[in-house]
């Protein structure tokens, strides 16, 4: 009998001692972290995040824009020059200019000023042309150097709410709660906080890369209106 109760004693000591070792390991074990959607993250810092969303809409229309405005039909097309010159040979100017004003392409807006000069000097109607490029190449420049400003001005936003994350953070960091705690909230604070440098740069890389799209675009268009305006403006020439 006393042997039965030594044994019984002994089996109860042993697992007792085996639920305390498990439960202190699994009280030292590495809690894991809650994993959080990007919807989620998204949360933080939305003021932020909201501005570069609305500056991200405005990038795509301005990419849009600009390619609807340069695309072949209204820059300089081959077929409208071979109208215009097919008109000044003809001797009919003035069928010319209302085919510049009705095409409503960036070649008709260079070459009208020339051609509503046509019987001045030479020299009056190169510069009438090069003014009018001028103001028409500046116009679509204007347009997408917003393209670039959207592109720098992105990332600075994103690390303007991540700053403001980490005052957040320190100020968590500074309470008077246990070490565990503080460093949990601290690193869980600034995670969250470099969510809109990243959201900045989400915005502000394809701006960059929209920007030098486009500008290469309009270097090109203005490369191929000045060689038409010389063109037609030659052709004038001969037929005065």
């Amino acid at each position: 009998m006393l042997k039965l109760v030594a044994r019984n004693l002994f089996i109860l000591v042993g697992t007792a001692a085996a639920c305390g070792l498990a439960l202190a390991a699994e009280l030292e074990a590495p809690v894991e972290p809650e994993s959080s959607t990007y919807w989620e993250l998204l949360r933080y810092g939305w003021q932020i995040n909201l501005v570069l969303g609305f500056l991200a809409f405005i990038s795509i229309f301005l990419f849009i824009h600009v390619l609807l405005s340069t695309r072949r039909r209204f820059s300089a097309q081959p077929r409208l020059l071979q109208e215009f010159l097919d008109d000044v040979a003809s001797g009919d100017i003035e069928r010319a200019s209302t085919r510049a004003v009705e095409s409503r392409s960036l070649l008709g807006q260079v070459i009208l000023p020339a051609l509503k000069l046509h019987d001045h000097p030479d020299e009056r109607m190169y510069q009438a042309a090069e003014g009018a490029g001028r103001r028409v190449i500046g116009d679509l420049r204007q347009r997408v150097t917003y393209l670039a400003n959207i592109g720098v001005l992105c990332p600075m936003i994103g690390m303007l709410g991540t700053v403001m994350g980490m005052v957040t953070a320190f100020e968590a960091f500074g309470a008077e709660l246990e070490i565990t705690l503080k460093q949990s909230m601290f690193t869980g604070a600034i995670g969250k906080a470099l969510i809109t440098t990243a959201v900045g740069l989400i915005v502000g890389i394809p701006s960059m890369a929209f920007y030098f799209f486009t500008i290469g675009r309009v270097n090109r268009i203005r490369n191929e209106l000045e060689l038409a305006a010389e063109t037609i403006i030659a052709c004038l020439k001969e037929t005065k």
